[in-house]
């Protein structure tokens, strides 16, 4: 039997991967001679070209350029290795040589290219043209890129090109200079558009029409422009989806600097007071809304600029800003529980806001907000909540009655002293004074069909309770875990629903059908809220 052949038998006998020169040395019963070496050598040469084994990479060679440990091959990995070899000089081999798996599964596609390649190219195409030329499916090219960079080709190699989907845009030739605007709305796009254009807007050279998602895939169209190191500022919705896009927009074309339009936010918050109208599908990225919320802190901070003036308005006992209405949209008398309540959280978000931010001071621009500087923010913030808290102590709460009261002119009783529980956490819910409350909210407004009031001689419409009234007290309840008082406030709400499963405003305290008016927003709201609250309990 020819050496070869004997050391392939060796090699097949092996159960470990790997064989040294010494045992086929031993093996073959072959003496350490210059002339011996040198055959031996020819005819590992032979194995490794036929992939039976190769040599380890941390293995040493010695004098004759013989490795010290050989890798064995598998005999099917060797023949499916041997199909790379044989695929077109003009591909790089290497990644599929060493991941075999990989190229059994894209083989197809791959011998398809080594097909292809191996001929002359023809004229330039889209990529889209030349992947229907290549696999009969226009898709494949783009969506396989992937194994075109392991093969080490370009789309310059296929003599290919990517065609980019246009976006809709108004171009200010006049200068070409100026301000680039990505606006995600069609209706703000063409208000935009018309003031550049009537107006001669000097300073803006493109009003880009964003189509909500579309245009992160087609931004790339900005490649057809001469862009002269233009600013690019993005202008979008004000909610989860609009600052999603605008992340992804900032994130996936960094290279492009863009930046959120500032000036626009601005007068939204200016004209609308509640620009959050978040849709029930959209989902909330929490990195993207940090990322917002870094450039646009600003905006936070002016909102906590004014609710300052306004407790310090109050304490000071000035007049200025102090006027506002109850939640009932009824009474602007006093200063509300409620409006207090909800500034104290408004207070405890910016917070948390300064504390999130300011674990990587170092990325915001210029490093503009310093650690010290939080620090401070953020003490003067709990100051102002702990000044909150006292004076609601100290005025809102009547001894007598051993309950805390709707505002400072008004002592009566009301359904939204909970609101300083539920949501806004100005009280724990078992605190004694809350306790007293809620037992003071059970005498006087509780109906005897088990329904809620408002507030204490409640006059509108005869004094009907109100679905979300029960709501809030079954959100209360589950607050401190009474699951059998909650599943009580709750069923009533269930025997009032109307036609259709709607909930009114009201009901009528005998028949518990909806009182006025049907399909109130704010009842469904809160029903919507109770009901992930109860998923939520095991």
């Amino acid at each position: 039997m020819e050496i070869k052949e004997q050391i392939i038998v060796l090699v097949k006998s092996k159960k470990s991967k790997t064989i040294n020169i010494k045992e086929i040395r031993e093996n073959l019963n072959l003496e350490y001679t210059p002339q011996n070496e040198k055959i031996l050598k020819n005819e590992i040469e032979k194995l490794v070209q036929e992939r039976y084994i190769e040599p380890q990479k941390t293995s040493k060679t010695n004098v004759e350029g013989i490795s010290e440990k050989y890798k064995i091959i598998k005999q099917d990995d060797a023949n499916i290795k041997q199909e790379i070899i044989n695929l077109s000089n003009k591909l790089k081999i290497d990644y599929y040589l060493k991941n075999t798996k990989e190229y059994q599964k894209d083989k197809e596609i791959i011998n398809s290219i080594s097909k292809f390649i191996s001929k002359p190219i023809e004229g330039v195409l889209t990529i889209n043209e030349r992947s229907y030329q290549i696999f009969q499916n226009e898709k494949l090219l783009k969506e396989r890129e992937d194994i075109i960079k392991k093969l080490g080709l370009t789309l310059q190699d296929l003599k290919c090109y990517e065609t980019y989907e246009p976006f809709f845009y108004y171009e200010n030739k006049e200068f070409s200079k100026g301000k680039i605007l990505i606006i995600e709305n069609k209706d703000t796009f063409w208000t935009i558009q018309n003031v550049v254009k009537t107006t001669k807007y000097k300073n803006i050279y493109l009003v880009i029409y964003g189509e909500g998602k579309k245009i992160l895939k087609s931004f790339e169209f900005i490649n057809n422009f001469k862009l002269e190191n233009n600013i690019i500022e993005y202008f979008g919705d004000i909610d989860y989806e609009g600052i999603n896009i605008y992340e992804q927009l900032k994130s996936k074309y960094s290279q492009y600097n863009i930046k959120a339009y500032k000036t626009g936010y601005q007068k939204i918050l200016d004209i609308e007071k509640n620009p959050n109208k978040i849709r029930a599908n959209q989902i909330c990225n929490l990195k993207n809304n940090e990322e917002f919320l870094k450039e646009n802190l600003h905006m936070c901070e002016l909102a906590i600029t004014f609710l300052k003036k306004y407790v310090y308005d109050i304490l000071e006992n000035t007049g200025k800003y102090a006027v506002s209405y109850d939640i009932w949209e009824e009474n602007d008398r006093g200063i509300h529980m409620y409006s207090l309540a909800s500034i104290f959280s408004a207070f405890d978000t910016m917070k948390k806001i300064y504390k999130a931010l300011g674990k990587n001071v170092s990325d915001f621009e210029n490093n503009r907000l310093k650690e010290e500087k939080i620090n401070k923010n953020i003490k003067e913030i709990d100051e102002l909540m702990l000044k909150v808290k006292e004076y609601i102590e100290q005025n809102l709460y009547d001894e007598n009655r051993k309950s805390y009261v709707r505002n400072t002119e008004d002592r009566r009783i009301d359904i939204s002293l909970l609101g300083a529980v539920y949501p806004f956490n100005v009280f724990s819910p078992k605190e004694k004074k809350v306790l007293n409350t809620v037992e003071n909210i059970n005498l006087t407004l509780r109906t005897y069909t088990g329904g809620y009031q408002r507030y204490e001689n409640d006059g509108y419409r005869n004094g009907s309770p109100w679905p979300i009234s029960n709501l809030w007290m079954t959100l209360y309840y589950l607050e401190i875990g009474e699951k059998k008082k909650a599943k009580e406030t709750f069923d009533f709400v269930l025997k009032t629903v109307g036609k259709h499963s709607f909930l009114g405003e009201q009901v009528d305290n005998s028949t518990l059908k909806p009182n006025w008016v049907i399909g109130l927003g704010w009842s469904h709201a809160m029903f919507i809220i109770v009901l992930e609250k109860l998923s939520n309990i095991k």
